[in-house]
C-alpha cells in the first residue's frame, strides 16, 4: 500500500495567522498538487475554517477542519473564535486563553488521523503560540515545526530576548 501524507497546518486565532497559515497551505498545494498521495489540512475553529472556505476556490484541494470550541464557555460572546471579532480589546486574552482549550481535540484529531490509516505520515506545521502542540508531535512521534507569521525583524528580535534575557 502507498504512503500517504497529509500536512497539517495549526494557525493562531487571529486574522494575522489564518490568512498567512492559507498562504502556506496555498504554497503548498502549489508544490504538491500533481501527487494524489499528499494532502494539506488546516485545523481551526468552526468560523474561523467557515471564513476560510470562503477565501479557497472550488478547485483547491486544501482540507479545512474544525475543531469543537465554545466561545461561551471562556468568557466570549456567541460567535467570538478570533481576536478580530472580539468587541473590546480586553476579550483578546479570553481568546489567547481559550485557545489552549483546543488541545484535547487537536490531540485527538491527530490520534484519529493516525490510528485510521497506520500507512499515514503526518507532518505538523504549528503556530508559534501552539507550542503545547511540540509535546503531543513528540509524544506521538509526528515531525513538527513552528510558522511565526511575524516580519524577520520581529521574529529576530523575540528569538534574541529569549535567548538574552536583559538584564533585570
Amino acid at each position: 500500500m502507498a504512503t500517504a501524507t497529509n500536512i497539517l497546518l495549526f494557525p493562531y486565532l487571529a486574522q494575522g495567522h489564518l490568512i498567512p497559515f492559507l498562504d502556506l497551505a496555498k504554497l503548498l498545494e502549489q508544490h504538491t498538487h500533481q501527487s494524489s498521495s499528499i494532502s494539506i489540512t488546516i485545523l481551526s475553529t468552526p468560523l474561523n475554517i467557515q471564513n476560510l472556505q470562503s477565501l479557497l476556490p472550488s478547485t483547491s484541494i486544501i482540507h479545512l477542519h474544525s475543531l469543537p470550541f465554545d466561545p461561551v464557555a471562556h468568557g466570549l460572546p456567541p460567535h467570538v473564535e478570533n481576536t478580530d471579532s472580539c468587541p473590546t480589546p480586553s476579550h483578546i486574552h479570553n481568546v489567547s486563553v481559550a485557545s489552549r482549550s483546543l488541545q484535547p481535540q487537536f490531540e485527538e484529531f491527530v490520534t484519529q488521523q493516525l490510528s485510521s490509516n497506520p500507512h499515514l505520515k503526518l507532518y505538523l506545521i504549528s503556530d508559534v503560540f501552539f507550542s503545547w502542540t511540540i509535546p503531543i508531535a513528540k509524544k506521538l512521534s509526528i515531525p513538527h515545526a513552528v510558522f511565526t507569521t511575524s516580519g524577520a525583524l520581529g521574529s529576530a528580535t523575540f528569538m534574541s530576548m529569549w535567548l538574552h534575557l536583559p538584564h533585570r
